[in-house]
């Protein structure tokens, strides 16, 4: 039964990653900033957590998830 969970799971975050993707419209790679990467990353951080944790519902993920990666590191942000 948890394979099967997992399995459907994994499709449909693989189809609405794939959609996302899709809608943002970039097509090379020298078309992608900095800030569409950090975001990728996100989507996959986010994406892996839902479907290794099949106790989280698919429609209203555990806001946490994303900063659970960032603890104990904080930003500097510096002056010119």
């Amino acid at each position: 039964m948890d394979i099967f969970i997992i399995s459907l799971r994994t499709i449909i975050m693989f189809i609405a990653v794939f959609i996302f993707f899709r809608l943002s419209g970039k097509k090379d790679l020298g078309e992608i900033s900095v800030l569409d990467i950090i975001v990728s990353l996100m989507v996959a951080e986010l994406s892996a957590s839902i479907i290794e944790k099949p106790d989280l519902p698919l429609s209203f993920p555990d806001r946490r998830l994303p900063l659970q990666s960032c603890e104990g590191q904080s930003p500097t942000i510096r002056g010119r």
